[in-house]
């Protein structure tokens, strides 16, 4: 045949824009105004209504720049009930000075730098493609403020609400108030209430018939004339005191209308605020892996799927399970990435000073933690794989260091390239 016999017939495959439907998940970040009555947005375009929302803060006002004082807070809103709860070390006193505040009527509380009284409050409402804070309260600096949407076809329901375990060791308590079975349970506590930098930070998967967790524990306790820090990340429990002989939470079953939890350890009754969060066709993992002990990339694989967002718990942990002190637990932060957006907050507490020695650090970054005013581990999201994630790293430490990571798979609607057949 000659050439313009073909030419009719001739189909070619061309990869063309295909209509970008919403994630389920997205990271926003705001700075917080500083006048009283004023209100904040965090939008994401065509998101659409949020089903919830993850609020975290430290002291940060500028990317990538450290501020003195430790503090981080975090809170959520799921259209009816908000929650939230600020833990803080003030810098360069002796003895030490620290505090905590739990607020069960707001979306993000903030406390004072320098005498640990509330100092900030704001409720929440949804708007068109995010969520709003109005200050009643506003925070005396313009801290960066960092938000996660919930929502999309991907996540069929998601409850903020509060639990207290049992008061005694072993006993357990059921939590119905979601009136659904999550498929992910995201906790915080503050294990002091008003005195003593005590957060912890946990994540639960239901893993089909099987339960994984990890949870990261802090303590800065206050009025030491010699500072004393300690921390641990935990594999077998969604709420964890830094703390020997403390009482901890685990979730040992997720319910038909919710999910158990059994106070470990010791007795006494823990309380922690919860976001659980029942997806429809996409699937999540819980692990921890160990960061590079030297700068490039590090390839994250076994996860099973693509994911569309990460979630991480940080420190300096050698070994997982391990109560640290002395300069081996003066670390934490928490990050949330998408493969657009990634906001981070951390912060150092000094353990062994005379005189305290802490600071806070928010950034874009998906790590950003310091140590004795120096970078201790910095890195960005390359890519999310189809088997997993990688992570450039310009910063570690010698040591290779245990972080803990829930990863969420991506819609497959989320596609934005289709091939499309077009003749000639």
């Amino acid at each position: 045949m000659s050439r313009r016999a073909l030419s009719p017939l001739l189909a070619v495959l061309i990869a063309v824009p295909a209509p970008v439907f919403a994630a389920e998940f997205a990271v926003v970040q705001s700075a917080a105004p500083t006048v009283n009555s004023t209100n904040q947005d965090f939008t994401s375009s065509g998101f659409g209504t949020p089903k919830c929302s993850l609020h975290w803060a430290s002291y940060g006002t500028a990317n990538g720049t450290s501020v003195s004082h430790a503090g981080f807070g975090i809170g959520a809103y799921d259209g009816t009930r908000e929650f939230s709860m600020f833990a803080a070390s003030e810098n360069g006193v002796a003895p030490m000075d620290t505090g905590s505040l739990v607020d069960t009527n707001a979306a993000l509380a903030t406390l004072a730098t320098a005498d640990q009284t509330q100092n900030g409050e704001t409720t929440a409402s949804f708007i068109t493609d995010g969520v709003r804070f109005a200050w009643a309260d506003a925070p005396p600096s313009a801290y960066l403020i960092n938000t996660l949407l919930v929502g999309g076809s991907g996540v069929s329901d998601c409850y903020v609400g509060q639990a207290t375990g049992n008061a005694t060791q072993d006993a357990t308590t059921v939590v119905s108030a979601p009136g659904f079975q999550p498929d992910i349970i995201i906790a915080w506590a503050n294990n002091a209430v008003s005195t003593h930098m005590r957060p912890s930070y946990g994540m639960a998967w239901r893993n089909g018939g099987s339960i994984v967790q990890r949870a990261l524990g802090f303590n800065d306790t206050d009025a030491n004339a010699t500072s004393s820090v300690q921390s641990i990340l935990a594999t077998d429990r969604v709420m964890v005191n830094a703390v020997a002989g403390q009482a901890q939470l685990e979730v040992t079953s997720f319910d038909a209308s919710g999910f158990t939890i059994t106070t470990r350890d010791a007795a006494a009754a823990r309380t922690i605020t919860y976001m659980a969060i029942k997806l429809s066709g996409l699937s999540a993992f819980l692990h921890t892996s160990a960061a590079p002990t030297a700068t490039g990339d590090q390839a994250i694989t076994g996860v099973g799927f693509r994911p569309q967002v990460g979630l991480m718990l940080q420190g300096e942990f050698a070994a997982v399970d391990t109560l640290y002190s002395a300069s081996d637990g003066e670390v934490f932060g928490f990050s949330v990435f998408t493969e657009g957006q990634s906001a981070s907050s951390a912060v150092w507490a000094n353990d062994g000073a005379g005189t305290s020695g802490t600071d806070s650090l928010t950034d874009t970054k998906v790590c950003a933690t310091r140590k004795d005013s120096a970078a201790y581990a910095t890195c960005t999201l390359s890519s999310f794989d189809s088997d997993g994630a990688t992570y450039n790293y310009t910063a570690t430490n010698g040591t290779a260091r245990q972080r803990a990571v829930l990863y969420v798979q991506t819609s497959a609607a989320s596609s934005n390239m289709m091939l499309r057949r077009r003749n000639q």
